[in-house]
This record gives C-alpha cells, structure tokens and sequence, in this order.
C-alpha cells in the first residue's frame, strides 16, 4: 500500500524537533512495509528571517530519503504574514509537491494528512482534484476553538465532511471537534509512542529525595507554576528537572526563587530524545501538571520507562492515566497537585517501585507503533476501496 503523508507541520532545519511524531509515525509505516512518502511546504515566519536562514529557505524544493525508506519532498518559503495568502501559498506549495512526488514515486493509494490547518484543507484540494481518497488526524484543538474566521471555519468543515475517515488523538478532541463535522463521525486513534526506544532499566529503592520530571514548552499552557507552587507546599522534599523552552523560564525562575526552590528545580532546556530518554532513566515519576492538553506523548513515554505519572485532567491524559498508572487531579488546582505530590512520596516505595513492569506493559500494548500501523493500516485499506467522500 503506498501513503502520502500531509502534515500540517514537520521537523524542520530551524526546529528538528517540532512534530516529531509525524515523521516517526511515517517511518514506523514504512518499517512495516507501506511505500511512505511525505510532503510538506515549510512556511516559516518572518520573523526567523536573517541572512544565515535565507540561505537555508529559499524558496528551494529538497528531497531525501529516510533510513527506513520514507521518501520526502519539503518546500522552503516565508509566510507572507496574511492568512489567506497563507492558505493559498500551502495549497498552491503542495499540490507542486505532489505531482513532483508522483512523477519520481508514483501515484499513491491514500493522503494521510496530519492535522487539518492546513495539511487536512491543502489534502483535500488535492484528493478532489487527483480523485484520492484521504484522512484526517486531528491533533490540536487551537484550530478549532471559538474566533475561527468564517473562510477558516468552511474549509474546516468541508475537509472534516470530505474525508473518508476522521481521527481525532482523544476523546476530548473529539468531542470538541464535532460541532465542525457536521455529524461526521470522529474515531478516536491515539498517537504511538516508539516503545522500543523508549525502555529504561529496573528501578532500586531511591537513596535520595525522589526525582520528579517535567516535559513540556515553558509556556503558560503547560502549567509549570502550578507545580512549583505545589512542590513549594508539599511535604515532598522532591527534586525537580525541568525539560523544555519557552517565553515563560525567566518567570518561573523567579518564582522558584521566591518558594525557596532553587535548589531543587533544575531547568534543562530542550533535550534531544537521547538525553530524554537518560532523564526518564534517572527520574521516578513524570508530573504533567498542563491546563490543556489534547494528548500526552510525554506520559506515554513516561509509562514505557516504567515511571508513575501524575497529570491533570485537561483533556487527553484522561485517556491515558488510569488508577493503576499514576494520578489525575483538576486542572489549576494547586491544592489537588499538592495532595497528590505528597501521596506519590508516601507510596513510592511501597507501590510504584514495583510496577515498572506494569507501567510498561500497558504502554506496549496501547501505544506502540505496531498496534498504532496495525489498526491504521486496516482502515487504510477498508478506504482504499472507496471513492473520496462519505457515502
């Protein structure tokens, strides 16, 4: 079977690891013997403009190949700075992409495209107009929230209404994205998570304060002050390792100053998944304290080490995060966080240590790239054999 693979972002030379999951997605297709190709206009801001990123975009098509055998063709551009010169420049960038990609790769079965803005809206353009079949994967919720422009909201509700298949990464997603659906169905098909990669060693009995762990930008979104403010409170002599970048550090370095905190805070900055995967090794449990979140790679891979989680109940972890895994407290609410901190210290020893093995197994089994190909590659296949659109 071959897929073309849409994305609405992609890693990039300014940002190798943004989306990542996308391509590692593509390639775990391609490991279990679909012909992948991607295609993906890079459109950057204006605002990264400079003499050493002109040369790296500059208006150039770039074509390479993965080790697995992916095969990708990436357009350099800059965002124009309007949305709908946006808009037309993705479409118009990607249906280049495409026929290049057909002439060298030939035409493929399906356009899987990640994302609706604007990997679904350019994706349906193109299967209209080549007579494919596509689906959608939603992942964030931002593009569908209340402000959407009316021109937005049409294209989202037609590519929504067009596709063959809809997913959405969490029920929570979902369920927010079905007013645009326009009663189109919307299953729900988590992200995977490399389970192979991601495997740490057996854990002993901590010698030292336990060492929680943090992934996430430092924006205000993902709710580190919160935590900060709760491990301030807590009975926990916890330390804290902080992975991530953001606009927010200057901020909550300074309220880790004013909680008495700064020796035990440790902010990394971001990790590449080798380093990540050392401070999964050395951590005990993952706290994802977000206020919105509409998955939650970082807790899978959590679990696939082995680690407890505590997170909030903003969305996606309540797909994930069951009594048996770790906990779930509300959102904002730094006296739930509080209480959980301390019953995670109270029953590490006791509990948690324990059931690394566990963790993982759950991990394995729900969030692995082998179930993820599995099931997608049925409902590719069950699409195949069908004319775009629904009924």
């Amino acid at each position: 079977m071959h897929v073309l693979v849409l994305p609405s972002g992609y890693p990039t030379l300014s940002a190798p690891l943004g989306y990542l999951f996308f391509a590692e997605q593509a390639r775990a297709f391609a490991r279990r013997g679909f012909k992948v190709g991607v295609v993906y206009p890079e459109i950057r801001s204006l605002r990264q403009l400079s003499p050493a990123a002109l040369l790296e975009s500059r208006l150039q098509v770039e074509a390479s190949f993965t080790p697995e055998g992916v095969q990708q063709l990436a357009w350099r551009a800059w965002n124009p700075g309007h949305a709908r010169l946006r808009h037309r420049l993705f479409v118009s960038a990607a249906r280049c992409l495409f026929q290049r990609y057909v002439s060298e790769h030939g035409k493929p079965d399906l356009i899987h495209c990640q994302g609706v803005m604007w990997g679904g809206i350019a994706g349906q353009a193109l299967a209209e107009e080549f007579g494919l079949p596509f689906v959608v994967t939603l992942h964030s919720s931002a593009v569908l929230r209340g402000g959407l422009a009316l021109w937005k909201r049409a294209l989202v509700t037609r590519t929504l209404a067009q596709a063959a298949r809809v997913f959405a990464v969490s029920r929570a997603l979902a369920a927010e994205a079905s007013a645009l659906a326009l009663g189109a169905k919307i299953e729900v098909c988590p992200n995977f998570v490399d389970t192979d990669f991601f495997t740490g060693p057996e854990r002993g009995p901590p010698t030292g304060p336990l060492s929680l762990l943090a992934v996430g930008r430092l924006i205000p979104l993902k709710g580190h002050d919160l935590l900060l403010a709760a491990l301030a409170r807590s009975q926990s002599d916890a330390e804290l390792r902080l992975v991530g970048a953001g606009d927010q550090e200057p901020a909550l370095r300074a309220q880790a100053r004013r909680l008495g905190l700064e020796g035990r805070v440790c902010f990394l900055g971001e990790l590449d998944r080798e380093r990540l995967r050392q401070e999964y090794e050395r951590a005990h449990a993952l706290v994802h304290p977000s206020r919105l979140e509409t998955f939650g790679v970082v807790i899978v891979e959590a679990l696939a080490m082995g680690l407890p989680v505590l997170a909030t109940a903003c969305g996606g972890p309540q797909d994930i995060v069951t009594p048996d895994l770790g906990y779930l407290v509300p959102p904002d609410d730094v006296g739930c966080l509080t209480e959980a901190l301390n019953e995670l210290q109270a029953t590490y020893s006791t509990h948690w240590i324990s059931a690394g093995d566990h963790l993982r197994a759950v991990a394995v089994e729900r969030y692995s790239d082998e179930s993820l190909v599995s099931r997608l590659g049925e409902v590719f296949r069950c699409v195949i054999g069908t004319k775009p659109g629904r009924g």
